[in-house]
């Protein structure tokens, strides 16, 4: 018996593959993800490490996620797929598919002269020790805690206290949270794949920019069986903080590196920022954030899916 076609279905297929808002073609499902064929050999890409696609990657290079923000700052630095790719930093990307799963894992592979790492939440994990200190200030002064965490993560505490309570005596605050926190250990390990990492650098290879004080990363790498870096640029060795690129800019210049040839490692929309405003490759751990509040960074889960090789 022959087949019944409706005199529209031919026109609903094609449709599938005419997307208006994404640059490389192919149908989008609800939650952002492509099938199988994408047409361009980058499109890999914007696939991440469950074989979701990055939507925010794909999308325009002016478009910003609901809930991202939509000030001029955040759209300009949401990044089209042809940024991932500098002229001095190589970037490749493998599928790997695991024996006992049939996701998609991908192995990133960086090539640069230097690496730059924020501290909390890409060296160290701790986001639970650092929201339980900002949980309990909260409380204390009747601060919306979630409005809070959005904005503190990567910054220094002085500049998230002088933006969500100007009233208080901010020198005063930012005092008495810095010393809870040189004695809160909760939670605090070593991400996935860091020790191993960074003891297989050289010391003219590596530095940490932080937003934290010197002493206290210093506290936190230690408890976190993590070595204290030759150089580390801290709160405490800057007139301004992230998304401010001066800390990224002063470890280049002592490693002696140029701008462009370094990789920053970072898990904050503020530490993205400051490392793309200081001109050098952006890799994104997404250990506090989801990839999409990543500002269409390279993402990766931790440094197991990560291998450097230097210049």
């Amino acid at each position: 018996m022959a087949r019944r076609v409706r005199p529209d279905a031919r026109r609903d297929r094609s449709r599938k593959y005419r997307s208006g808002d994404l640059e490389c073609g192919g149908s989008r499902h609800k939650n952002g993800s492509w099938p199988g064929h994408l047409r361009h050999r980058y499109d890999r890409l914007l696939w991440l490490f469950d074989g979701t696609a990055d939507y925010r990657v794909a999308r325009r290079h002016d478009w910003a996620a609901p809930g991202d923000g939509s000030d001029r700052a955040l759209r300009d630095h949401c990044r089209n797929w042809t940024d991932l790719f500098s002229l001095a930093i190589n970037i490749t990307i493998l599928n790997r598919r695991s024996c006992n799963s049939r996701s998609l894992n991908l192995l990133i592979r960086l090539n640069c002269k230097a690496i730059l790492f924020d501290m909390d939440g890409t060296l160290v994990d701790s986001t639970a020790c650092v929201e339980a200190t900002w949980e309990r200030w909260a409380r204390k002064h009747g601060i919306d805690l979630h409005h809070l965490l959005q904005i503190s993560h990567g910054r220094r505490t002085v500049d998230t206290l002088m933006e969500i309570a100007p009233h208080l005596d901010v020198e005063s605050e930012a005092r008495a949270l810095e010393r809870e926190e040189l004695t809160a250990r909760e939670g605090i390990v070593a991400v996935r794949g860091a020790s191993q990492l960074l003891r297989g650098l050289k010391e003219h290879q590596w530095a940490v920019v932080t937003s934290a004080s010197r002493e206290l990363a210093t506290v936190r790498l230690q408890y976190a069986g993590l070595p204290v870096p030759p150089l580390l640029i801290s709160a405490d060795d800057v007139f301004r903080g992230k998304p401010d690129p001066e800390g990224y800019l002063k470890a280049a210049d002592h490693l002696g590196v140029l701008y462009d040839r370094c990789v920053v490692v970072e898990d904050t929309p503020a530490g993205i920022l400051a490392g793309r405003n200081a001109g050098m490759t952006v890799l994104a751990l997404s250990t506090t954030f989801a990839p999409e509040h990543l500002l269409g960074a390279l993402c990766a889960p931790d440094f197991k899916q990560i291998e450097f090789s230097f210049l």
